[in-house]
């Protein structure tokens, strides 16, 4: 019987010491993750200022290239085109979901640990 209630101390200070690992190390990998949000917003953001600016210079030079020619609805529609395609393709990239695993080293941790617990038991 005692020998049972040692164990169970054991254990009990087994889980203990993983719990606080686990929120150790949830902790970690939240500060990380919101620095790597953050440099992503900022650099999102750098994008699109700049690739507005780009974009706007683009549609005034074939614009006003294309103006006084017969070419004119030709070259809005292209240019509409382009836009539409953008558009696109930004909506996919937006969309898409990030390479980088969030929080894989608790989950590994967690395996680990679920795979000690079955060994042992």
């Amino acid at each position: 019987m005692f020998n049972g209630l040692r164990n169970i101390k054991t254990i009990a200070g087994v889980v203990l010491n993983r719990t606080e690992l686990y929120a150790r190390l949830v902790a970690v990998e939240t500060k990380i993750e919101m620095a790597l949000m953050v440099r992503r917003l900022i650099w999102a953001a750098t994008s699109v200022v700049f690739s507005l600016c780009a974009l706007a210079m683009l549609h005034i030079a074939v614009l006003s290239y294309f103006w006084f020619t017969e070419q004119r609805m030709l070259a809005t529609g292209a240019l509409l085109f382009v836009d539409i395609a953008i558009a696109g393709a930004a909506l996919y990239m937006a969309s898409k979901i990030g390479e980088q695993e969030s929080f894989m080293v608790t989950k590994k941790q967690l395996e680990q640990d679920i795979e000690f617990v079955k060994e042992s038991v």
